[in-house]
């Protein structure tokens, strides 16, 4: 089902008759599809020791992962187009350039998963390189992306005073847990070990904060956007 969704989106975006520019066009839905291609190659994964035949699941995750590192190439090539050769106004930075980092991180969680099983399965352990490189290869781009983004929220909050509602804050430590898993991928690496175990608080710290905001603002809505339909949105773009 989750196939055939990400299928009929690009089907459906294909044949649009009208299509907004690329600085209007690039948002979070297309980077959805990297996130929840990933989610169904985790899943195969994870269910591949209860099924009867786990060589077809396990089968199945792996074109997954290497499919959704694709798209994700392909979608970051655009996406640093835009950044880089079109103006960026500081409304246009939203909650989806978050999910940069966060499709590049489940990413390496999916790899991860079927490295941990390499030894075991001979399909995997066959591709073990190549998983285990790709791996390693979104990992770096993920943790590439944290200090960019942190960077780029800095510029548009403290330099040209843009208001963090709740909304907001809710996204950004939906995040963050994600990043244990992230750094998970390279438990074969004795240095890095520290790194989930700082994580983890940081995330813990993080929901607390979010429950805390909506305590205190609880007549707010969670995620507000204003958006104008008759002169384009400029929020759309990233």
């Amino acid at each position: 089902m989750g196939a055939g969704l990400i299928h009929a989106f690009f089907v459906a975006v294909t044949i649009k008759p009208v299509k907004p520019p690329l600085a209007m066009g690039l948002d979070g839905a297309l980077r959805l599809t990297v996130v929840a291609t990933e989610a169904m190659a985790v899943l195969a994964t994870r269910v591949s020791g209860v099924l009867s035949e786990p060589d077809i699941a396990l089968f199945v995750s792996l074109c997954l992962f290497l499919l959704g590192g694709v798209l994700y190439l392909i979608l970051t090539s655009l996406i640093f187009q835009r950044w880089l050769f079109e103006p960026m106004q500081p409304e246009q930075l939203t909650l989806t350039c978050w999910i940069n980092m966060g499709a590049a991180a489940i990413t390496s969680l999916a790899g991860a998963n079927l490295s941990s099983i390499a030894g075991i399965d001979p399909l995997t352990t066959k591709f073990a390189q190549l998983i285990e490189t790709a791996t390693l290869l979104f990992w770096a781009i993920a943790t590439w992306w944290i200090p960019r983004l942190a960077s780029l929220l800095f510029w548009r909050h403290m330099i040209h005073r843009m208001t963090c509602n709740i909304g907001r804050w809710c996204f950004r430590s939906a995040c963050i847990p994600r990043r244990p898993g992230l750094y998970r991928a390279k438990n074969g690496f004795g240095f890095l070990a520290v790194i989930p175990r700082l994580i983890v608080w940081i995330a813990l710290a993080s929901w607390l904060l979010r429950f805390a905001a909506i305590a205190w603002h609880p007549s707010r809505p969670l995620c507000r956007e204003q958006r104008s339909f008759a002169h384009g949105d400029p929020e759309a773009s990233l």
